[in-house]
């Protein structure tokens, strides 16, 4: 409840949304929930959530950390408004996406 600054019946909204079959929810999953819903701007939340995919801290990620982000992103979104995304549909659009942007980045 410190954590996240809600009152409990937010807490249990996102509880009830997010676990399934009473486990617990995952750290990233969590603060991707977090970020999304923030105030923050768009710049500072790819920052934050970039620094959470980040697995070795180094300030690169993978071609895997970034698809599993926007996966995550996705993945909130879609239980939030019910219309849910499935990796098989959205990995090939995704690849294609990313060899753009570093297409570009190289140019």
């Amino acid at each position: 409840q410190e954590l996240l600054c809600f009152e409990e019946p937010g807490q249990l909204f996102i509880w009830d949304l997010f676990s399934q079959q009473n486990e617990l929810m995952s750290a990233k999953e969590l603060l991707t929930v977090v970020c999304v819903f923030s105030s923050a701007f768009v710049e500072e939340k790819v920052q934050f959530l970039a620094a959470v995919f980040d697995a070795a801290g180094r300030g690169l990620r993978t071609g895997k950390e970034i698809a599993d982000c926007g996966m995550m992103v996705l993945t909130v979104l879609g239980k939030t408004t019910g219309h849910l995304a499935k990796a098989k549909e959205v990995t090939p659009q995704m690849q294609a996406e990313l060899v753009d942007m570093i297409s570009a980045q190289a140019l």
